[in-house]
């Protein structure tokens, strides 16, 4: 992705040769000269490169075809992760979890679990007691829009949707 777009950079910063000219090699070679006076001997190989008509080369357009490969594979590769995660969400996992991954979340609160599952469900959390230790611990589980999680699989499809809209323009007009 750096890649293409630093291409992409160069195909703004640099001038590009005109639409109307790239078929005709006279109206190119003419357009050549005048950047000539700015670019001197490197003219030529920057040419030769691409650089002057940088979107319409094999090495950019491949880039891109690259970046619509990568992001479908990223795209396909997560939504079956993600329609788990939304319709069988893991509603209990081990203390080492907890000591692991998070500061240990132990307190107590006047009115005990209850409290906090009524305070939960009131503003609007959907909530399951995964288990009671014989101590008393009481483990809920509560979620709310879990399906706010198809987000990132959707923005990797709209981007898709515009890399590949793009790619149809270029070669599609």
């Amino acid at each position: 992705v750096g890649t293409a777009a630093f291409a992409g950079l160069i195909g703004i910063v640099l001038p590009q040769v005109p639409g109307p000219m790239r078929g005709n090699a006279a109206a190119k070679a003419a357009w050549l000269e005048l950047r000539r006076q700015d670019f001197g001997m490197f003219t030529t190989p920057m040419d030769r490169l691409g650089l002057f008509d940088v979107f319409h080369t094999v090495w950019f357009n491949g880039l891109w075809v690259l970046i619509i490969v990568a992001v479908t594979v990223c795209t396909v590769s997560r939504f079956l992760p993600t329609w788990r995660s939304v319709h069988r969400p893991t509603r209990s996992v081990g203390d080492g979890y907890f000591d692991r991954a998070h500061h240990r979340a132990s307190f107590t609160q006047p009115g005990g679990a209850d409290a906090v599952e009524r305070l939960l469900k009131k503003r609007r959390y959907a909530v399951e007691r995964t288990r009671t230790d014989p101590d008393g611990t009481v483990y809920l589980f509560a979620e709310r829009f879990s399906w706010s999680q198809y987000g990132t699989f959707l923005s990797h499809l709209a981007l898709l949707m515009l890399l590949v809209g793009a790619l149809l323009t270029r070669f599609a007009g």
